[in-house]
């Protein structure tokens, strides 16, 4: 994560920075509002917290990120993955919504300066997210789960990152996803049309996972190529079909190319975690 300080004493530091924001807070609450300037995109009903939440504004910054992680994250089939929630710098979104057949729909926003500030405000004093915890350097390494939630976010010149290890409530991460989808009013369902890296890799069929035929002439996108070499950057309806399936389905999902059985994963820049820049 840009700006990321590192610290002597992490302890410290996190509590220099919780406390500054709720002394921010509080002052603001015992100013009075001066008369809200008028946006491009609407009324500012919150001048309160203007100059009390800031970020650096580059679109590779996160600012905050819900992410489901652990495990094998160098396996083939997590070469997609796309975290809950995130917010860039740039106040473009990216976050997942439950899909109509049981997969997940890739959801994607610009969104307004008082809706992030809004939501840092109300991690900080409604769901107390500042008096979280990480417990990362507390397990030995045969202990770890092999899944864990974690809660990461850059404000103010200042990074802080939290998890389910740290030995928060079942359900406050759910809480969390839940509040970051808000931010986003408008959404609308990303497809990769301007191109995605594409990998693929012949496997043995498994009757026990789900499997597609896949008519590599039709969809101009011919998997024996791909699996032959390195990944590449695919344009065109074909690629567009391949990510709509991924996401309907499930990453594990088998394509019968003629005789021969693939599994592909697909990456795009600014969506799934990790991805290479496009060419």
């Amino acid at each position: 994560m840009s700006d990321e300080r590192v610290f002597p004493n992490q302890p410290i530091a996190r509590w220099v920075g919780i406390l500054s924001l709720w002394v921010v807070f509080a002052l603001a609450a015992c100013q009075p509002a001066p008369a809200p300037p008028i946006q491009g995109d609407g009324t500012l009903t919150r001048p309160d917290l203007v100059g009390l939440i800031e970020w650096d504004r580059s679109p590779s910054t996160v600012v905050f990120r819900a992410l489901q992680t652990g495990g094998d994250s160098g396996d083939f089939l997590r070469l997609g993955d796309v975290a809950e929630c995130t917010i860039f710098g740039d106040n473009s979104m990216v976050y997942l919504l439950p899909g109509s057949e049981g997969g997940t729909v890739v959801a994607v926003d610009k969104v307004r300066d008082e809706a992030i500030r809004s939501f840092v405000e109300d991690l900080t004093l409604n769901y107390q997210l500042f008096n979280q915890a990480s417990g990362l350097g507390n397990l030995a390494p045969e202990l770890m789960p092999p899944t864990y939630e974690t809660l990461a976010i850059s404000i103010n010149g200042q990074s802080f990152n939290f998890d389910s290890l740290g030995g928060w409530d079942s359900d406050y991460y759910a809480g969390v996803i839940e509040r970051c989808r808000a931010v986003s009013a408008a959404p609308a369902e990303f497809a990769p049309e301007d191109g995605a890296w594409v990998s693929a890799r012949i496997v043995t069929y498994n009757p026990d996972q789900p499997a597609l035929i896949w008519d590599a002439v039709a969809a101009n996108l011919d998997l024996a190529r791909l699996a032959a070499g390195e990944r590449q950057w695919v344009k065109g309806a074909g690629v567009v079909a391949l990510w709509d399936r991924l996401r309907l389905v499930r990453p594990d999902l088998q394509l019968q190319q003629g005789e021969v059985t693939y599994q592909v994963a697909i990456q795009v820049p600014g969506i799934t975690l990790n991805a290479p820049e496009a060419p």
